[in-house]
């Protein structure tokens, strides 16, 4: 029998696997650690730059790359954002498409570190003032609000 991969971005499910996006952000994401492995900071700039300068699919797997380290990986978030808001050739529309996509389809089924890591993002684009980020905002409300009174379990464990 197949090994079956367990999602980081999904709370586990023995019906579900990995979705097609998860497997795009973890593409990029090794595609990501391929570039970066080795290199000083500067280094790495310059190489995570002349790498999304190739073509727009490059610049999507690397972006997808960088998404998935910011919600899977709390402690690596803020320099994967910095990465991103330094590759970003699109004033993050991207980003946030694919981000407000998620949000939509798959926030009920987000992990609790990934649902932190939602609003952590959220947050820093708000901060930021990302062009776009009102959908993002908007999204995540929406899909609070119907978690909340839908569940016993709070969408966003507090801290004890």
């Amino acid at each position: 029998m197949e090994d079956v991969k367990k999602s980081k971005l999904y709370t586990p499910s023995l019906l579900e696997t990995k979705d097609e996006v998860e497997e795009k952000m973890e593409s990029g994401f090794e595609a990501y650690s391929k570039i970066i492995n080795g290199l000083s900071e500067r280094e790495a700039h310059d190489a995570l730059t002349a790498t999304v300068s190739r073509n727009m699919q490059q610049y999507e797997e690397i972006t997808m790359g960088l998404m998935y380290v910011i919600l899977t990986d709390p402690a690596l978030a803020s320099k994967a954002y910095r990465d991103l808001t330094f590759i970003s050739r699109d004033g993050l529309a991207l980003v946030w498409n694919r981000f407000s996509q998620m949000i939509n389809e798959r926030f009920a089924k987000m992990s609790d570190t990934t649902r932190k890591q939602v609003l952590w993002f959220a947050k820093e684009m708000v901060k930021n003032s990302v062009s776009g980020v009102d959908n993002v905002i908007s999204a995540t409300v929406k899909q609070v609000a119907g978690l909340t009174f839908s569940r016993e379990k709070p969408v966003f464990p507090t801290k004890r």
